[in-house]
């Protein structure tokens, strides 16, 4: 839904043929059939665009029958940096500038 929202919005502000042009129309036009299709998840898509991460799902006990599944922040983190990718927390700017000018502020 998002994907699709995404990708009508940009074609009504710039126009259908330069949507083309965005790095991910791709991604977002295949995701937009999908959700007409009502088979809005694709785990092969996602993994073709290389943007599936490959996190450790650890579960906990929340007191009901079966433990909880839950992505801790630590091994998301440790995931990003063994795989270089620990900008994508500052959206491409440089880590420490971006830790340092947060807690300047």
């Amino acid at each position: 839904m998002l994907a699709t929202s995404i990708l009508e919005e940009h074609e009504q502000a710039v126009g259908a043929s330069k949507s083309f042009k965005l790095k991910s129309a791709k991604l977002l036009q295949h995701m937009k059939r999908l959700r007409k299709s009502k088979n809005e998840s694709s785990a092969k898509l996602l993994e073709d665009e290389h943007l599936q991460a490959d996190v450790k799902i650890s579960y906990i006990d929340v007191g009901s029958e079966n433990d909880h599944p839950v992505l801790n922040i630590q091994d998301f983190l440790r995931m990003l940096g063994q795989c270089g990718q620990l900008d994508v927390l500052t959206g491409g700017l440089d880590l420490f500038k971006a830790c340092q000018e947060f807690w300047h502020r």
